[in-house]
């Protein structure tokens, strides 16, 4: 189905003129992405988590949690509905999953809700929760101060959460987006795995999430010097003066003075 919505080959299951509407749906792109994530081989799936918990200053690494065994969207546990659940063999993983990088849209109610009704139904196990998207900050440390936050609201203490019933994992969807083009960039890939990541990218890019390489300054530093160069070539290669005139081209001069360097007199003030 995503190469057909990619090709605009949907007619009579969507309109044609669809062209950005995917951006703002949280369920399409949760799962868009992480039915994906699932296929993957477990070597790559391993690797995937653990980047996510080293960015979430988690000690311990993937292969901790086991094999996947099953994952379910949108169980439904009593009154509530969480986005994922995924059961691995040492531990579960509950994805609570917002639209927006950015902007405040997790909740611990809603977190605090969803561990309590998990507790019901698979006590006894580590239990992982996920927020992916719907913060303003991701970086290590304000992950660690978020579930110090968390286990001091009022819905944690309300439903008796103590601070080893979970671990915290947040990530934004653009941090998910480079994790996943890190990997397809592994040349140790298997093809199926290549194939399942370039899928990945397609349905994130499609929900409008930037999957471009991240670059530092220094490298775009190079890059509009070299795009400041070329352009500068090009223009005085179009205007350059007719060699066959034999004499000097006045209109040449005036037509290319944008591209020459101004020589300004020393402002001495007053």
């Amino acid at each position: 189905m995503l190469n057909a919505v990619l090709n605009r080959k949907t007619q009579g299951i969507l309109r044609q003129d669809y062209a950005g509407e995917f951006a703002g749906y949280e369920d399409s792109l949760t799962a868009t992405v992480f039915e994906r994530l699932f296929y993957l081989s477990q070597p790559r799936l391993e690797a995937i988590f653990d980047r996510l918990l080293q960015d979430s200053g988690l000690d311990g690494r993937a292969a901790d949690l086991g094999a996947l065994q099953d994952y379910k969207f949108w169980p439904i546990w009593s009154t509530k509905e969480p986005d994922i659940y995924v059961h691995f063999e040492r531990a579960d993983l509950v994805v609570e999953a917002k639209r927006w990088d950015g902007s405040q849209q997790q909740y611990f109610d809603q977190w605090a809700g969803e561990i309590q009704a998990w507790h019901w139904q698979h006590s006894g196990r580590r239990l992982l929760l996920l927020a992916i998207g719907g913060l303003p900050e991701y970086d290590v440390h304000h992950v660690l101060a978020l579930k110090r936050k968390a286990m001091e609201s009022e819905a944690f203490i309300h439903h008796g959460l103590q601070t080893a019933d979970f671990d915290l994992l947040a990530a934004s969807w653009r941090q998910f987006a480079l994790i996943i083009r890190e990997q397809h960039e592994n040349p140790g890939l298997t093809a199926s795995d290549k194939f399942i990541l370039k899928d990945m990218l397609s349905g994130l890019r499609l929900h409008d999430i930037n999957t471009a390489e991240q670059r530092s300054f220094s490298q775009l530093y190079d890059d509009l010097t070299r795009l400041a160069l070329d352009i500068s070539d090009s223009a005085q290669a179009a205007f350059r003066p007719n060699s066959n005139k034999g004499y000097f081209d006045a209109v040449w001069l005036q037509r290319t003075a944008a591209f020459r360097p101004i020589a300004l007199s020393h402002f001495k003030g007053a």
